[in-house]
């Protein structure tokens, strides 16, 4: 019983979201106004002959567009983890060996034509 009461308490909401949702929107936005421009920065961009896209805080180009980035959502990258080292006499022997067995495949795949034409 208790359950269809929250899922029309759920419905109604929603539908009220629905019908209010310009005011709603107009609220939200007057409440997170201040929050919002803190976190906002104009930069300009623009894509060079090369195909190099350049940023920049002035408009050094004439083809230069005005973008709005949310500095709030910018977060720290953190390095990347390092490499493995991988010890040189290892690949050298693991090259060696597939050598071997590219020649011994070779070799067989040699006999067997060889055998073949024989048998015609």
């Amino acid at each position: 019983m208790s359950s269809k009461i929250v899922v029309i308490m759920l419905v109604g909401a929603a539908i009220f979201a629905w019908t209010e949702k310009d005011a709603l929107k107009k609220q939200w936005q007057k409440y997170f106004k201040s929050q919002a421009n803190a976190t906002q920065t104009a930069i300009y961009t623009w894509k060079d002959e090369d195909g190099t896209i350049h940023f920049s805080s002035t408009p050094d180009n004439k083809n230069a567009k005005l973008s709005t980035i949310d500095t709030g959502k910018i977060t720290r990258l953190e390095p990347l983890p390092e490499p493995q080292k991988v010890q040189p006499k290892e690949d050298k022997l693991l090259l060696l060996k597939m050598r071997e067995e590219l020649e011994a495949n070779r070799n067989k795949m040699q006999e067997e034509k060889e055998r073949r034409v024989m048998q015609q």
